[in-house]
Order: C-alpha cells, then structure tokens, then sequence
C-alpha cells in the first residue's frame, strides 16, 4: 500500500487512446503520484489474491481448465514504458480480470487511490455495441465507488 496522497489509477485497455495515459502523467506528476496503470480482462474471473497484488484467474470459458497468473500485456506494457518512462513520474502496472469497474474500483480501494482516471473510448461500431450491452465503464464507477473518476476525451482525429 502506498500514501493515499500519492497514488493514482489509470485503468488502461489494448486499443486506447495515448491521451488518457499522458493526461494522467501529467496530473501525477503535477500531484507528485505514482501512477498504477491497471489492466483488466473481461474473459476471465480472479480465484485468488496473492499477497505481492498479482491474481490467478481463471477463463469464463467452462471448457478451459487453466488457473494463470494474470499477466500483463507485453505489448501494452512497451506502449506504456514508450509513454511513461521519459517522464517524471513513478509508475507501474497491475493485471486484473473480471468486470473492469468492479477491479478498478476494487483496486482503488486496496492501494488507497486519490482518483480513479479513465479514457473515453472513441466512437466506433465496436464500442457502441459494448456499452449498449454492458454500459460505460466510467458511468458504472461514478455510480458505484465513491473516489472521484477522472474521464479523458479520446483525441480527435483529423
């Protein structure tokens, strides 16, 4: 666990935009924070906690039998460190799995985050069908935690 004044969640995805992660640097460096970047699968669900933060998660799928250590994405985490590392802050990464607004918020909790930041996704067919199925990932933690929620516009392209 970290000091409560010094810690901000960014929840990140594979297919995100860059601003939410530079936004969020930014405002950690600005607060002098860690920033804990956090990733979460939806297609699979956490068996257990281990005591270093790390979950073994298993598939959603009954027809898979696989207990894992949830890792990272590789090639998320390069992204990040191409972003990440040439600035002035202190970050570093978790792996999660289930509903992403249930760890995030559950996440803030355990490490005692200031605030939650998210990216907005941008418009596209894919992402109108999920959140007309599943509902907004950022509505669905400003309704339902009580840390304030941070939502950075996806940048426009031209």
């Amino acid at each position: 666990m970290t000091d409560s004044s010094g810690v901000l969640l960014l929840g990140v995805c594979r297919e995100q935009d860059p601003s939410a992660p530079a936004q969020a640097a930014a405002l950690a460096a600005q607060l002098g924070a860690e920033l804990h970047c956090a990733w979460v699968d939806p297609a699979r669900y956490t068996v257990q906690r281990l005591a270093d933060g790390t979950v073994r998660s298993a598939p959603i799928d009954p027809e898979v039998q696989d207990v894992v250590v949830q890792p990272f994405p590789p090639q998320l985490n390069a992204q990040l460190a191409a972003l990440l590392d040439p600035l002035a802050v202190r970050w570093r990464t978790h792996a999660l799995a289930g509903s992403p607004s249930a760890e995030l918020s559950a996440l803030a909790e355990r490490i005692e985050a200031r605030m939650i930041v998210i990216g907005a996704r941008r418009p596209s067919l894919r992402a109108s069908l999920h959140e007309l199925l599943n509902g907004s990932v950022a509505a669905q933690l400003a309704r339902n935690q009580l840390r304030p929620v941070l939502v950075v516009p996806a940048a426009q392209r031209s």
